[in-house]
């Protein structure tokens, strides 16, 4: 299995991280794609994926965090991304739920990091909340979002999956998609032709329906994994191959 986005870096593991990432192991955990939110953060990812062999690194800023940053700590993630273990770009995007940086300033920032992966031929993990309007409008217009990437955590609808996957771009599902009342997230999941389709935790958040209200965990993936494949109508080990495949193939994993 295959963990394609995952916090381990997060001081939330910092107590037992080592002892998570080994019941991850156990679980048939072969691939962890570590993301970072942060330059701090990016930084850790990177220390974790020298570290552990399958462990793999993605450096970005958060739309969270944009409202601080300023050109010197773009330079550093671009001075990061030149490491041998990071694979993308990420996690960059646009945030309108309950986020206070305003609007015009993730949008430009967002354009500077989806310029920077064209520019590094290295994927994109976008981050998109409620923000599908203007994340339309960039995929219309700017070609340098034609680089492959994933919309990670996805949460928007059919129509919007269909622009998505139109410019080429994967879809990854976390633990939402096994809430209780998350039928359209399953629906969506549905209609994601095979070959685009990935499965990821975004631990420590999202546990999935069957240890909610715990710390998520790459270990639990297998949850959203199981949900997938019976939305799928196929086997957990058929969709797993599949997925598995997916994210290598995405993310230059060898």
């Amino acid at each position: 299995m295959i963990d394609t986005h995952a916090h381990l870096d997060f001081e939330d593991f910092d107590t037992d991280r080592d002892a998570v990432i080994k019941r991850a192991c156990e679980k048939g955990i072969e691939y962890i794609v570590n993301v970072g939110a942060s330059v701090k953060t990016s930084k850790r990812t990177i220390e974790l994926a020298l570290k552990y062999d399958f462990i793999y690194a993605a450096v970005g800023i958060h739309p969270h965090d944009v409202g601080a940053i300023t050109q010197k700590d773009f330079d550093e993630i671009v001075k990061l991304k030149n490491n041998k273990k990071v694979v993308s770009i990420g996690e960059v995007g646009l945030d309108y739920f309950k986020n206070q940086i305003d609007k015009k300033i993730q949008q430009e920032w967002f354009l500077k990091f989806a310029q920077l992966a064209y520019e590094s031929n290295l994927p994109l993990i976008i981050h998109c909340r409620e923000a599908e309007s203007d994340m339309e409008s960039f995929l219309q217009k700017e070609n340098f979002l034609e680089t492959p990437g994933v919309f990670h955590c996805f949460g928007g609808n059919k129509s919007f999956a269909k622009k998505v996957l139109d410019k080429g771009f994967y879809i990854s599902f976390s633990g939402t998609v096994t809430f209780l009342k998350a039928t359209d997230v399953r629906e969506v999941a549905k209609y994601i032709p095979l070959d685009r389709i990935l499965v990821e935790t975004d631990c420590p958040y999202l546990a999935p329906q069957q240890v909610r209200g715990k710390r998520n965990e790459p270990a639990f993936v297998e949850y959203n994994l199981e949900k997938l494949a019976e939305i799928k109508g196929m086997s957990v080990s058929e969709l797993d191959v599949i997925i598995v495949e997916n994210a290598k193939r995405l993310f230059s994993i060898q």
